[in-house]
């Protein structure tokens, strides 16, 4: 009997810490799903996403003229004066699936526009050699101009968006760009506007931004003679490359009490309406605009790509739901979660890992009181009955 008792107490606490750590492993799980998806989050430039070249050429001469920074979720490639080289990032891995569609989004900030061109690629082999496919280029530079520069866009080649910044190494305004391949058509988007489509076999490899190395300055020689100018200098938030999937979120409440819980659903599904089966939402939350998120759960999509959670508040305050799927992300309205008069659902709620621990020992200990107990009175009642 004491032997089945303590093999049942262990199945409960590994039952307990597979619960726990179970949220983890699913948040690694989708990670592992991800073509590519960084934030650029931390102070340093993820080197299993990215490989950086900051200062390099292919002169074989000392090499200077730019410097990589990742602060405030933010990567900044920057010039520190009119060297021959600018740092050059390219994806570690190819980012892009070898078939099926995809998407791939970023966005760019000119803090500086100058002589010398900058910019973000999307390519099928090394960009800037003759053998390379370009899919895509954003670059910006002053044209030779003394009062106005161009940050220019070309799709398979061809230049499809220019818009203009006048002055003297001006700065632009931050913009997104978005280019889908889907059932063999790119269609690009700049600012959430269509600018172009286009139709090509060519499914590209890298995405890189800098400038490539080179074996000099990438301009004319009397211009570089002048040092009038630096390179163009630009930060970006984030680039995504995934499925080109819509996930969708709901609450049930808009404002709850604490201690009780708030169900979540929501749907996976491609652009045409086709379910994701089987796939694994990690669901976070966090106060608007403050901190960082906090997985909580994960749901995994029936048959239908439907998804349900629920979320059990531990603080009051205005919150906010969201759901991801390989870097896609959809976010509730703000929930508020205000106390409850209830003694037991203020306690429940506030029940931490630590609590539960002190649960379980107590149970278990009360169980081991209790046979040690009622071990002696039947040894009692036997000795009597000898």
């Amino acid at each position: 009997m004491k032997k089945s008792i303590s093999a049942t107490m262990i199945v409960l606490l590994v039952l307990c810490v597979f619960s726990l750590t179970h949220t983890s492993a699913k948040a690694s799980e989708i990670a592992s799903k991800n073509s590519l998806f960084d934030h650029f989050d931390g102070n340093r430039v993820n080197d299993m996403k990215w490989t950086v070249q900051e200062n390099t050429n292919m002169s074989g001469l000392p090499a200077f003229g730019g410097s990589v920074t990742v602060a405030d979720s933010q990567v900044t490639l920057a010039s520190t004066g009119d060297g021959t080289s600018f740092p050059c990032i390219t994806s570690a891995f190819n980012p892009c699936p070898a078939s099926g569609d995809f998407v791939v989004e970023f966005d760019l900030t000119y803090d500086c526009i100058s002589d010398w061109g900058t910019g973000l690629w999307i390519s099928r082999g090394t960009f800037g050699n003759s053998s390379a496919d370009t899919v895509l280029q954003v670059w910006a530079d002053n044209e030779a101009s003394w009062t106005r520069t161009a940050i220019r866009v070309y799709l398979l080649g061809s230049q499809v968006y220019r818009s203009e910044v006048y002055g003297w190494e001006p700065s632009a305004d931050t913009q997104t760009f978005k280019l889908e391949y889907i059932k063999g058509v790119y269609t690009l988007f700049v600012d959430s506007v269509k600018v172009a489509t286009e139709s090509s076999a060519i499914r590209p490899d890298t995405v890189g931004f800098g400038h490539p190395p080179s074996k000099g300055i990438p301009v004319a020689h009397e211009r570089a003679i002048g040092n009038v100018g630096r390179w163009s200098s630009f930060k970006i938030d984030f680039i995504k490359v995934s499925p080109p999937v819509v996930i969708s979120i709901s609450t049930s409440t808009a404002q709850t009490e604490l201690g009780f819980g708030v169900d979540i659903s929501g749907t996976l599904c491609s652009q045409e309406g086709t379910p994701l089966i089987g796939e694994t939402v990690i669901l976070s939350y966090r106060v608007p605009a403050v901190g960082e998120w906090n997985p909580f759960t994960s749901a995994v999509t029936n048959q239908d790509g439907s998804y349900i959670a629920t979320w059990l508040p531990t603080a009051t305050g205005a919150f906010m739901v969201k759901a991801e799927w390989a870097g896609i992300e959809a976010f509730s309205e703000d929930i508020s979660v205000v106390g409850s008069n209830s003694f037991f659902t203020q306690t429940t709620a506030s029940l931490g890992l630590v609590s539960l621990w002190v649960i379980l020992a107590v149970v278990i200990s009360g169980y081991l009181v209790y046979f040690k107990k009622h071990h002696r009175v039947r040894n009692h009642e036997n000795s009597k009955q000898q």
